[in-house]
């Protein structure tokens, strides 16, 4: 997970009025809405106003040291926690020229060289003289605007984009006071400032424990899946509803015992009775087997790299000839493929007609009993149990009647489509969440 690009994200949403909501009874003061009317880059919500930093804060004053201070130079804030790390304590006598910007507790620093450093900070704490170099613009916040508020729109892309367009330099770029103090910022009335900040710093503070604990999080990851793929498959991920039901063809197929419990109006049922259990096979070698190859055959080498729930094509083809003279079978659009040995367990749904080799047992799903995604989550489920019923010497193999004997759970046909939206609104936000986090560690 890339933290820092998830914080820039959150920050441009929170400057955008677009992390938490307005409330009517929240609004401007007059004071801000007196003042003069000026564009911005982007939108903002109506009882927001776009204004100038020099408008709600006012610059800090300066002096030359003429006693014991703290001084804060550029190298002294820790632009990764927006810190002051290093203050020194000098003599007058050992001031640097550029030492003489007076700060106070709440004043936010923001350095004007270089500042694509983000050398930025709100002070805190601040009981003895303190003085902060001229590369700095102290800003010492009025009250109508929250100083952790402007802190945050300061960090953000808009304004760190507002100040490469202003920056003059080349070795060490720089923007100028004044271009600084009149950059525009949206302004949002004064509670929801304080909503906005709260919010960000619960958001970051999560983000924050999630990149300390990458590891853990990508193993308890993969366990939300498992879980959340069990609960769909044992009826607990949505209600049920007293109007869907089983159809009397379900019904009235054989009774049997499953391996788990499932809802009353749910029952459980083999493989082979809601759907058409298909084998594969390779044709021989023959030129006119594979050229023209124009159907698509899949073999579990095929699958090793994919982490996809859908498939179109594998690495060969097979010409219809080579269909017709062998084992292999067209399945068609919605057909779910099982790798039967070789190994056992990759579950794939086809996005159009293909075949497979014999390392491969299909079902072509009964579209009046069962949906193409309840049989791919339910193999996922089932996989060790089919492994269990798997033999073989050189590999493990699941021969294609024991297949179709695999036992699966069945709700009615509407329940299948609603338990699978809500199945895969978690699986999507885990797979999101898992993916920062892989290419964060990469």
């Amino acid at each position: 997970m890339n933290i820092d690009l998830i914080k820039a994200k959150v920050l441009d949403l929170a400057i955008k009025g677009q992390l938490v909501e307005q409330r009517d009874d929240e609004k401007l003061s007059d004071e801000i809405l007196s003042l003069p009317n000026i564009e911005g880059p982007f939108e903002i919500p109506n009882n927001w106003k776009w204004i100038n930093i020099n408008k709600v804060t006012n610059k800090g004053l300066q002096k030359k040291p003429n006693k014991d201070f703290i001084y804060i130079d550029v190298s002294s804030i820790d632009n990764k926690t927006g810190k002051i790390i290093n203050r020194k304590l000098l003599k007058p006598s050992n001031a640097p020229s550029r030492a003489r910007k007076i700060v106070s507790s709440g004043a936010i620093l923001y350095s004007m060289v270089r500042p694509y450093l983000k050398n930025i900070c709100v002070v805190q704490n601040i009981n003895e003289e303190t003085i902060a170099s001229t590369a700095f613009a102290v800003l010492n916040c009025k009250n109508n605007i929250v100083n952790t508020f402007l802190y945050r729109v300061l960090l953000s892309s808009y304004f760190n984009q507002y100040v490469s367009s202003k920056q003059k330099g080349i070795s060490y770029p720089a923007i100028s006071e004044s271009d600084f103090l009149n950059a525009p910022i949206p302004y949002p009335p004064l509670k929801e400032q304080n909503r906005i900040v709260k919010k960000v710093e619960e958001i970051f503070s999560i983000l924050d424990a999630l990149k300390d604990h990458q590891t853990i999080l990508l193993s308890k990851l993969d366990l939300i899946r498992k879980v959340a793929i069990d609960k769909a498959i044992k009826g607990q991920l949505v209600e049920q509803r007293d109007d869907e039901k089983l159809s009397d063809e379900i019904l009235n197929l054989p009774n049997i015992e499953g391996h788990f419990n499932i809802p009353d109006k749910w029952k459980f049922v083999e493989l082979k009775h809601i759907g058409k259990i298909i084998g594969g096979g390779t044709p021989k070698s023959n030129k006119e087997y594979w050229e023209p190859g124009v159907i698509a055959w899949l073999r579990p080498a095929d699958f090793s790299k994919l982490q996809c729930k859908f498939i179109s094509h594998g690495e060969k083809f097979i010409s219809e000839e080579g269909l017709k003279k062998s084992s292999a079978k067209l399945m068609p659009k919605g057909s779910v493929i099982f790798s039967s040995r070789a190994p056992i367990g990759y579950v794939f749904i086809t996005q159009n007609d293909v075949s497979t080799s014999q390392g491969c047992k299909s079902v072509i799903p009964d579209f009046n009993k069962v949906t193409s995604d309840w049989i791919y989550y339910s193999l996922i489920a089932a996989t060790p149990e089919i492994k269990q019923r798997a033999s073989g010497t050189t590999f493990l193999e699941i021969s294609g009647s024991k297949f179709g004997e695999t036992k699966i759970s069945l709700p009615p046909l509407q329940e299948q489509h609603r338990i699978v939206q809500k199945l895969e609104e978690i699986l999507s936000t885990v797979s999101t969440i898992k993916n920062f986090l892989k290419n964060d560690k990469a």
